[in-house]
């Protein structure tokens, strides 16, 4: 009996063993699990598209083209990209904030190499830290263009959310529902929680490999890769749910605002630096949001 015992007590022991073995977690329940860790760390703003810009392809140049470039950093693999794209454009949407010191990325332990050859990489050719650019925000808007849809699409900066718990009130709906308020005020703030929210997603990408954003932009060149990307409003409204879309939106935006108030176009810091936003478009073989980005500053 006490044999009979024994045997079904070990034999309880494997099975309970074996029903405590977790089986590999699959892509999308890992997702998810993240996702509910760090959404609320860097939301994305909630860009609206101009219904009446360009998105045409890049035109060939001869019949050996396939209409894209050379992809200029095929060393990275995309999650390298990804980081480096949005270290930068942070590095470069810092020259419009209006506090004393802005956090920079110095330890990062998920991309230390890479971080480590890049900053190598741009002293080494000269790279200079941005110098701080003041924007006019009070002559570009009228107080219609708050309300007007497809007037503030012109200017992604009034699509930044002025809290940094949600992506509503952007700063159109904030100005449009209160006249007397500082515009001027209002968007250097949505700016500065911006920019607090994309050195959250750095961090969070030093310190764990990964943020709910890259798995999107992962999940978005999956998509690309399987059914294609063609051109059009829709797939840009995609585009532009994405961190580093939403950088290049209000990039180009900022500096032709700088390019209209001094009459000439403002000195790259570094031919690099906006290389990898390069290397990103192309890879996604999305060259044609350069046109949407373009008339989007041209018929301001």
């Amino acid at each position: 009996m006490k044999r009979k015992l024994t045997i079904y007590a070990v034999s309880a022991t494997l099975f309970g063993c074996a029903g405590s073995y977790k089986r590999p977690e699959s892509f999308e329940s890992k997702m998810a699990r993240y996702k509910s860790q760090s959404a609320e760390i860097n939301k994305v703003p909630d860009m609206q598209v101009l219904s009446n810009a360009s998105f045409k392809k890049p035109a060939r140049r001869g019949p050996a083209s396939t209409g894209k470039k050379k992809d200029l950093h095929l060393e990275h693999t995309n999650k390298k990209l990804y980081f480096l794209t949005l270290l930068t454009q942070y590095s470069e949407l810092s020259k419009y904030s209006s506090a004393e010191v802005v956090p920079t990325i110095n330890i990062c332990p998920s991309f230390h190499s890479i971080l480590v050859d890049h900053n190598d990489k741009f002293e080494a050719e000269g790279y200079a830290k941005a110098t701080r650019v003041k924007l006019s925000f009070d002559k570009k808007y009228s107080p219609n263009v708050y309300k007007n849809h497809e007037e503030f699409s012109k200017y992604p900066e009034l699509m930044l959310p002025v809290s940094k718990e949600d992506v509503h009130p952007t700063v159109a709906e904030y100005l449009s529902s209160n006249s007397d308020a500082n515009s001027k005020e209002v968007l250097s703030n949505a700016i500065e929680i911006h920019l607090s929210k994309t050195h959250d997603e750095l961090k969070e990408l030093c310190d764990t490999g990964s943020s709910n954003n890259y798995y999107i932009y992962e999940n978005l060149i999956t998509h690309i890769n399987k059914q294609g990307f063609r051109p059009g409003p829709e797939n840009m409204k995609t585009l532009l749910k994405t961190s580093v879309f939403t950088n290049v939106a209000l990039i180009k935006s900022f500096t032709n605002s700088q390019k209209r108030r001094r009459g000439r176009g403002i000195a790259s810091s570094s031919i690099s630096e906006d290389s990898y936003t390069d290397a990103m478009v192309n890879r996604l073989g999305v060259e044609w949001s350069n046109s949407y980005f373009d008339s989007m500053t041209s018929n301001r």
